[in-house]
């Protein structure tokens, strides 16, 4: 079988440049319809200061039902 031909496609062409951000302390259920309503997998969670936005970590949707909705937690 022959090799399938390699594209020019990087994955910066193909990514959304556009992240979706939440503060650290939006609730899980309000960051799983902020999910649902902009089609994402996940969000970048900062911090709010006073110099600007702190990167605190990043959320996905696997976090969200393997931590707490697999575990019978209210979200």
């Amino acid at each position: 079988m022959s090799q399938p031909a390699l594209s020019n496609f990087t994955a910066g062409a193909l990514c959304t440049r556009i992240v979706d951000v939440v503060d650290r302390d939006v609730s899980l259920s309000a960051a799983a319809r902020l999910m649902r309503d902009r089609h994402v997998g996940c969000l970048l969670v900062v911090d709010r200061t006073a110099w600007g936005d702190t990167v605190a970590g990043i959320l996905t949707d696997r976090d969200i039902v393997v931590a707490a909705i697999a575990r019978d937690l209210d979200p």
